[in-house]
């Protein structure tokens, strides 16, 4: 069987490609957003699939807090990997033949805001592009190997997953 999308990830798609653009306007620099909690609807829709929209985000080494944040980050990477070009940028209607782009991503998930009444609302995350080769390198190799994917010897890092690892 193929693999599939994380069906979360999928309705992230615009909200996802409008942070792509702005960070990609603004190189180098980080480009945030707020991730809005999950609506009642779809509570119900992963209740009925066993799935904790809100419980502890499982992949990566759990940098995305939550699972319905991670659905966030993962369809940012997915329009990365396969709709941005470089001095084109993002075009959804033109998939890259390969899933490999000149810039790297970074992201981060911060802080969550608050309702008045002190409720979770959502949460912060913003993400900003490095250039690739030495760039992008340092910027990793000044990361622990708890945030990395691979290690210095290729090795799995604290944020490697696979398919496998999936909880949709």
């Amino acid at each position: 069987m193929p693999l599939q999308r994380d069906p979360v990830s999928v309705q992230f798609d615009a909200a996802a490609a409008r942070l792509i653009r702005r960070a990609d306007r603004n190189r180098g620099q980080w480009a945030g957003t707020y991730v809005a909690n999950p609506s009642a609807e779809w509570m119900l829709w992963a209740r009925r699939r066993g799935i904790r929209l809100l419980g502890p985000d499982t992949a990566g080494g759990g940098q995305a807090r939550t699972r319905w944040c991670r659905g966030f980050v993962r369809s940012v990477y997915y329009l990365h990997k396969h709709y941005f070009y470089e001095g084109k940028g993002l075009d959804l209607t033109d998939r890259r033949a390969s899933g490999f782009g000149p810039r790297s991503l970074q992201f981060q998930v911060g802080t969550v805001r608050t309702s008045p009444l002190g409720i979770v609302v959502g949460r912060a995350v913003r993400i900003r592009f490095l250039d690739g080769g030495s760039k992008a390198m340092r910027a990793v190799a000044e990361l622990p190997v708890s945030q990395r994917i691979y290690d210095d010897d290729g090795n799995p890092g604290g944020r490697f997953s696979s398919p496998a690892d999936r909880d949709w």
